[in-house]
Parts: C-alpha cells; structure tokens; sequence
C-alpha cells in the first residue's frame, strides 16, 4: 500500500509528493518488521489552536474529554503517551491569520516544538470546520519537520468529510466518529507494519496509492463501563477552572465528563448521524464512580455533563442523583451542553436540585414551532421547553437557552 510504510524517526527515507509536502514510499520488503514493542511506541494526542474570531466575545475553554479519552486507552495499551492542549497552554496568544481568522494557542512552531521527535503518531482532534484550515496548518509543520511521524485526525469535520480530508498529504489517516477502539487498532497496525489489516478496521479512511478507501463506522462500544476515565492527569488540569471559561458557568474547581455517548433523535442541523443515531450509557454507579475519584484525586467539586442527552433515561438520572447523596458528595453539576425538555420532568428536575445540581441549559433551538417541525426537525414542542424552565426556576436552579438565528427557511 503506497503511503502506509512506517519510517523509523532516524531513517531518511522519503520524497516530495506532488502537493510539495513529504510523504512515505512503500518498502514491502519490511513490512513484516515490528517497528518497536508496546512500551516503546510513542504517541502525542494534540487539541489544535481554537479558530476565533475578532468579533467573538468569547469562545471558551473546557478540558477536552476526546484528547483525555484517547490519552487513557493509549496509557492502558502501555504506549508512552502524551497529550497536549494547545489552547488551554496559551490561551491568550491569538495569531492573525485573515482579516479576521484568527489562532489562539501556542503557535505553529511552538506545538511542534513540544513534539518528542521519537514519536511514531500524532492524533489532533477537530470538532469543528470553522477550525479545519488551522488543523491543516499545523499538520504541515509537523509534517515538514517530522516527515516520519504518521498523522491522524478525528472528530465530526473529518468524520464527516473523511474524502476531502485526505485529499490533503499532511494527513495520512482519519478516524470516523468514536475513535478510542479504532485508533489503537491503527497504533498496532502503525507499530508492528502490518498495513494490509486496515480495510478489515470498522471506522477508518486512509490512501491505497492515488485512491481514498472509506470504511464507515458501524460498531460503537456498547459497553462504557469498561472504558477507562479520561486521563486528566495528562493535561494541566487545575488551569482550566483558574482561566473561567467553561463551557457553562462555574463555582468551583470543575472537570467535564459524559455520562452518555450519542443521540437517537435526527435534528436536521446536529450530528447524531456520526453515531449512526446509538445512544450508550454508563450505569449511575460508574457515572459517580468517576465523580468520586475526580473529588479525592484532583479535589474536583463541580461536573459540567457534556452530554448530547443526559436526561433520556429518567430511571438512571435518579438513580445517578441519588447515589450522589448516598455517597455524600458536596458536590455541584450542571448540563452545559443542554437537556431535552420533552423528556424532563419536575420529579427529576427535583432529584437533580437535591444532589447538587445548579443549573441547566435548555435548546429550543427556535421560537417558531413551524421552524422546530419542518426545518429542525426537532420534535419537541415549545410548551415544553416553558414547562421546564418554569419548573426549574421555582426549584432554584438556572437556566440557560441555546437559540439559533438565521436558519434556511426562517
């Protein structure tokens, strides 16, 4: 497979591709030669510069589970593992790259700099297009200085544009949708030079010579109780409740977590289509398992659930609620990434006050029920949404709204 070969960091053994950027040439000759053992094998998982711009008031600053899970598996395959968050390393450093499109994080040169050059993958996460273009960017510098290292990217842009992606040769692979499974796969395929196993891999697109194979990803992990936590202690986690800018409010010394993975509903402008519309849970054991070691460990004392829908399952909500006070946290929670109001009652709104949740946010995403039925195609009704903030408000809990403006069709 042409462009697949891994190089080891001390080889020269690369030449110019046609878009001016290096890229590997097949050796099938060592291509049943382990690259090095488990222990050895070195991996970087990066958050790229958050794309802003000059007109945003803020665009915020919350620890990144994608990079702490991939971290935490990489660490249990016995990898040496390392993650960087560029944004949350500088947070006020902004690089000029347009009129208004700017950078903010460390620089090109000092990302790269940060890089061991024994690595053998770099993963970089890209949740959004607006930050493809810097993304791209920063695989270039890498790739020009580390012509070696292989370059993988996930997360929803690349997963939902794995073709154009790879037109790019800075990139060499992209993971689609949930990573952590697939990317340690690649690392072993990457290791032990045994490229022939990657169109057998669930999730995955890479370059077979001039043609992009896409293997669409059809197995989600049905099991997150088995998943390790997010490894927090490979990012200088205290820095993100010192800057103030989560994703929703804070009181305390916070972390992120998720409780669930996916959605089953199909609102025209989300992705649920990336997790093929699954919705996995974590049981409420595991779920305050975790929030109980973050407090012992990292004196964590606030949960910021990034849930797509944390409230879907009324039973685990409250049983999630009450092992809180059973284990008598002091602890305060909120859902920064908004709940479904069709599905929240005042009986859970009730037990999410009394374990220590503060505040909530809502998505009414419109006030035009027309717009919420044939252009979002979010089935819940307005009514509802009243209903919720109403309710939680007489409990003493805040609320906030996602709105969006500007929709085709409005």
């Amino acid at each position: 497979m042409q462009n697949l070969v891994t190089i080891k960091p001390n080889q020269k053994h690369s030449k110019r591709g046609r878009f001016g950027m290096e890229s590997t040439v097949v050796d099938e000759s060592k291509s049943d030669t382990t690259l090095c053992s488990i222990s050895d094998f070195r991996v970087m998982v990066i958050n790229p510069p958050q794309a802003f711009s000059k007109f945003e008031v803020a665009a915020g600053i919350s620890p990144p589970l994608n990079v702490m899970y991939l971290g935490a598996v990489c660490e249990r395959k016995g990898y040496q593992i390392k993650c960087l968050d560029a944004l949350v390393e500088a947070p006020a450093q902004v690089t000029e790259l347009k009129p208004t499109y700017c950078a903010r994080s460390l620089k090109y040169d000092e990302i790269v700099g940060r890089i061991d050059p024994a690595t053998h993958v770099v993963g970089i996460t890209n949740l959004f297009s607006v930050a493809f273009p810097i993304v791209l960017d920063l695989t270039k510098h890498i790739r020009a200085d580390y012509p070696h290292i292989k370059i993988v990217v996930g997360g929803a842009h690349p997963s939902g544009t794995p073709k154009e992606t790879l037109k790019h040769p800075s990139i060499d692979f992209v993971i689609l949708s949930e990573g952590e499974d697939t990317f340690i796969e690649l690392c072993e395929s990457i290791r032990t030079n045994h490229y022939e196993n990657l169109p057998a891999m669930d999730g995955i697109a890479f370059r077979k010579g001039e043609e992009i194979i896409v293997k669409p990803k059809t197995k989600f992990n049905q099991n997150l109780d088995a998943m390790p936590f997010p490894a927090r202690h490979l990012l200088p986690h205290n820095r993100y409740s010192e800057l103030h800018e989560a994703h929703g409010p804070t009181q305390a010394k916070y972390t992120t977590m998720l409780s669930s993975r996916g959605c089953p509903y199909r609102c025209t402008f989300c992705t649920p289509q990336l997790w093929n519309f699954s919705w996995r849970i974590r049981s409420a054991q595991n779920v305050v398992d975790e929030m109980e070691f973050c407090v012992k460990e990292y004196g964590v004392t606030e949960f910021h659930f990034e849930d797509e829908n944390l409230t879907i399952d009324k039973r685990r909500i409250l049983e999630m609620c009450n092992e809180i006070k059973r284990r008598g946290l002091k602890v305060k929670w909120q859902t920064p990434n908004g709940i479904r109001a069709s599905v929240t009652d005042f009986e859970m709104l009730k037990a999410m006050k009394d374990s220590g949740c503060y505040h909530i946010t809502v998505a009414p995403e419109s006030g035009s029920q027309r717009v919420l039925k044939d252009i979002v195609q979010k089935t819940q009704k307005l009514e509802q949404v009243n209903l919720v903030i109403e309710r939680a408000s007489k409990l003493g809990i805040n609320v906030a709204a996602y709105m969006m403006l500007g929709l085709p069709g409005e």
